[in-house]
Order: structure tokens, then C-alpha cells, then sequence
């Protein structure tokens, strides 16, 4: 897991300057338990992406889709 911490901006930017794409799995917290949204979380980043989008459970994710809809009801 790379644990040095940049920007969004400076990520895409180093990215498109090595002709490559920006990889961002988004993942909702605490799904479909807590542990296994940690190690999810873990497999994510070892496995090469380049930012985490982590949602947080609300009781009415109205914007969102079907699926992190049900997601957030788990």
C-alpha cells in the first residue's frame, strides 16, 4: 500500500503525464461488515488504484443509485 498522501489534482496531473488513466473504486464504508470493508479497502489500494472514493451510509441517498442505495441499507 503506498501511504504517501497528494492531492487529487496532483494524482490525475502525474498520471496524464505517464499517458495513463486514474483509477477510483469507490467502496461504501462498513460494506457489508466492518471488517470486510477494511480489508476491501486494503485489497483496493495493494491492487494498484490510484484514489479510494469511500462512501458514507446515509439514510436517504437519494442522488445515488440503485446500487449504493442498497448498499447503505446493509
Amino acid at each position: 500500500m503506498n501511504s504517501s498522501a497528494v492531492s487529487i489534482q496532483e494524482c490525475i496531473s502525474r498520471n496524464q503525464a505517464e499517458g495513463r488513466g486514474v483509477l477510483i473504486p469507490y467502496l461504501t464504508a462498513g460494506y457489508p461488515d466492518g471488517e470486510t470493508s477494511l480489508e476491501l479497502m486494503r485489497l483496493v489500494a495493494d491492487s494498484g488504484a490510484d484514489i479510494l472514493e469511500l462512501g458514507i451510509p446515509f439514510s436517504d441517498p437519494l442522488a445515488d443509485g440503485p446500487t449504493i442505495q442498497r448498499s447503505s441499507f446493509r
